[in-house]
């Protein structure tokens, strides 16, 4: 598995991870802060890792085990396993910002009971929901904790990549971190980002890389 196929498993686990969790808003910011620190890993020559990660998390992307990786988080957030410790330093180490971003995510639930989707719609809205909030947060934090200028938006290559105009011309386009990508009329700040149509929106799986 080369360095993109294991980078892109690792967000994809984490960010399922944060819907199982996502009413639970501490473990939801602690997995957004874990989205930034992997990405950034496997992004950048010199990593800006905070502390315990600065060891930790090139050894855990080096083995190439994200599904074994993301299932020791999900244990260790319930106080479980041999990743607790590390858990315990890595929120103990970044706690005033675990503080503030779980204390500005929006208090109340998302709620779509009151429309005519299906199960099945309503469901995909919520995730996508989460996802942009994930998404929003994971930008943030990349600039206010890391320094970041410039964002780049990745589809992930493969067969799953809807064929809209948008999806097919935005792979790999690189802009400043507070700028909007945008093609033709299309435009949004990241993937699931409500400005899009929901046909561009809902349920995608691009992700944004940092620099």
């Amino acid at each position: 598995m080369d360095n993109i196929a294991v980078r892109e498993e690792y967000i994809n686990r984490l960010r399922k991870l944060q819907e199982k969790r996502k009413d639970k808003a501490k473990d939801f910011v602690i997995l957004a802060l874990f989205i930034v620190m992997f990405t950034e890993t496997m992004t950048s020559t010199h990593p800006a890792l905070p502390g315990e990660m600065d060891q930790l998390l090139p050894f855990i992307v080096s083995n190439n085990k994200p599904k074994t990786v993301v299932n020791a988080i999900d244990r260790a957030l319930d106080g479980k396993g041999k990743f607790v410790k590390y858990l315990d330093r890595f929120a103990e180490e970044n706690k005033k910002v675990i503080s503030y971003y779980t204390n500005i995510i929006p208090r109340k639930p998302l709620n779509y009971k009151d429309s005519g989707d299906s199960k099945l719609i309503k469901q995909l809205k919520e995730k996508t929901d989460l996802l942009e909030q994930s998404n929003n947060m994971t930008t943030d934090m990349n600039y206010m904790l890391l320094g970041k200028k410039m964002k780049q938006w990745n589809t992930q290559r493969d067969s799953r990549v809807r064929k809209t105009v948008f999806h097919t011309q935005i792979d790999r386009i690189v802009v400043p971190i507070g700028d909007y990508f945008q093609v033709g009329s299309h435009r949004a700040l990241y993937p699931a980002h409500r400005e899009l149509p929901d046909f561009d929106r809902i349920n995608c799986r691009c992700y944004l890389t940092f620099y």
